[in-house]
């Protein structure tokens, strides 16, 4: 079989409607070729790209809303499942059809890049400051001109 990683190595599973939960690798593998469900994502809703939790103490977790909205905290707020639909991420609007665009792990000197078009934007980790909170809570409005996010990912 392919090895994507050990049975104990942890990974962020999220929807782009705002919940999410941290599975073990191991708990994912089924014997069924026709598998199954891990993550519950709802009607119309789909699931973001998994990212990988190297430990669950030190690091954060940052959420970004396709409204320009961040929001950053700690990893240790999100509990350990095996399967369903998780917790709330994010606050979202549901009149305007916010969704999540992207959920990624961060260590504690860790940068975040957010993509917004052609343009990209790297927060250190001091500037990540500006934008920690508790999970749940709606997340503070990016600088203008990265609003429009399409992704983002872990830097350095």
């Amino acid at each position: 079989p392919l090895a994507m990683g050990a049975d104990d190595d942890l990974l962020l599973l999220a929807s782009d409607l705002g919940y999410g939960f941290i599975a073990r690798l191991g708990d994912l593998q089924t014997r069924n070729r026709a598998g199954k469900a891990a993550l519950n994502v709802g009607k119309g809703g789909k699931m973001l790209p998994v990212s990988r939790v190297v430990d669950t103490s030190p690091q954060r977790i940052a959420v970004v809303s396709n409204a320009g909205r961040l929001l950053v905290f700690a990893a240790d707020e999100l509990p350990q499942m095996t399967r369903g639909k998780g917790v709330k991420l994010a606050a979202l609007k549901g009149d305007e059809q916010e969704r999540l665009v992207g959920a990624v792990t961060l260590g504690m000197d860790q940068a975040l890049t957010l993509h917004a078009g052609n343009r990209h934007l790297t927060l250190k980790p001091e500037d990540l400051a500006a934008y920690a909170g508790v999970r749940g809570r709606r997340g503070k409005t990016l600088p203008r001109g990265f609003q429009r996010v399409s992704g983002i990912r872990a830097a350095g």
